[in-house]
């Protein structure tokens, strides 16, 4: 974007948590910092990648209410003052259950129902979940992506997302080697 011939720099942070769950969203979820803080960044851009922990059968059990939660927090972010596109992010693919994550719940019910839900919402979708299946040495249990695994889920979002300038910083995760400027 250009604001008064100069380029407007773009930063990216990711407010992901571990072990969470995105069901309901009148969870913690919705009131946790990192929602929260999400929220307050004031973003041009949303990518909603959620999912995987929804498989387990202990939470998958409410998933009546999943496609109305996930609406909801697309319209929540919709609502902010800055009026930031949203994009509906697959869940990967499960390499090897665990953690009473189901791959067979992630690729039959959750995935299907994220992409009816960002039809809906007339969100456009990102496919990590195709990018992500058959590549079992992108993770490191099964489930959790390796920093290369996390480096290909990343590369497929930023092909696939709007910039509106050039990239001043990007940090992926909560490690330190994964800031790139430039």
């Amino acid at each position: 974007a250009e604001c008064q011939g100069k380029t407007a720099a773009v930063r990216i942070t990711v407010y992901g948590k571990d072990d969470e769950i995105s069901l309901p969203l009148t969870s913690s979820d919705a009131s946790s910092s990192a929602f929260a803080a999400s929220k307050a960044f004031a973003p041009n851009i949303v990518v909603i990648m959620l999912g995987t922990n929804d498989s387990k059968p202990q939470n998958w059990s409410l998933n009546d209410s999943y496609a109305d939660d996930y609406k909801a927090l697309i319209a929540e972010y919709r609502a902010l003052p800055s009026n930031p596109t949203v994009y509906v992010a697959l869940s990967p693919a499960v390499a090897t259950d665990n953690y009473d994550i189901s791959a067979e719940t992630v690729k039959n019910e959750i995935v299907p129902l994220q992409r009816e839900i960002a039809k809906a919402a007339g969100c456009d979708v990102i496919d990590i979940y195709s990018l992500t299946e058959g590549h079992s040495l992108w993770y490191a249990d099964g489930v959790h992506p390796t920093k290369s695994g996390y480096g290909f889920i990343a590369a497929e979002i930023a092909k696939r997302i709007v910039l509106p300038g050039p990239l001043e910083s990007f940090t992926l995760g909560r490690e330190s080697d994964y800031i790139f400027e430039g």
